[in-house]
C-alpha cells in the first residue's frame, strides 16, 4: 500500500484513488426520496379509494400499510460516503451510521498537506 493512495474495500470490491486527484470526501445522511414520494402517493389514495370509491377494505388497508411502510423506509434514510475526484467522477457508497473509521479518515484527509504531482 502506498502512502499516496486511498484504498477503499467495500463489499467484494476494492477501489484505489490517488490522493492528489481527490477533490472532496464527504459522509452525510440522505433520505430516500423515491420511497417517500411513492409512499406519500399510495397511502392517501388508498384512503380516498376506500371512502369515496367504496373499494374493498382489505385491499385498501393493505395499500395503506404498504404506503406507510414506504414513508417510514424513506424517512429512515441512509448514510452515504462520497469520493469526488478532480476529473468530476463521483463514487458513492452506502454505510452504517456508527462508522467512526470513516469520520477519522475524512478528518485525517483534510488535516494533512496535499500532494500535487
Amino acid at each position: 500500500m502506498l502512502e499516496h493512495e486511498l484504498i477503499i474495500n467495500y463489499k467484494d470490491r476494492s477501489r484505489r484513488f490517488n490522493i492528489s486527484s481527490i477533490k472532496k470526501l464527504d459522509y452525510r445522511f440522505n433520505r430516500r426520496l423515491a420511497s417517500l414520494v411513492i409512499g406519500g402517493i399510495i397511502a392517501p389514495l388508498s384512503m380516498v379509494a376506500y371512502f369515496k370509491l367504496k373499494l374493498p377494505g382489505r385491499e385498501m388497508i393493505l395499500y395503506l400499510v404498504l404506503g406507510l411502510a414506504l414513508i417510514v423506509h424513506g424517512w429512515r434514510g441512509r448514510y452515504m460516503f462520497i469520493v469526488e475526484t478532480m476529473e468530476g467522477k463521483k463514487e458513492v457508497w452506502t454505510t452504517f451510521a456508527g462508522n467512526t473509521q470513516l469520520h477519522r479518515l475524512i478528518r485525517e484527509f483534510y488535516s494533512r498537506p496535499r500532494i500535487r504531482p
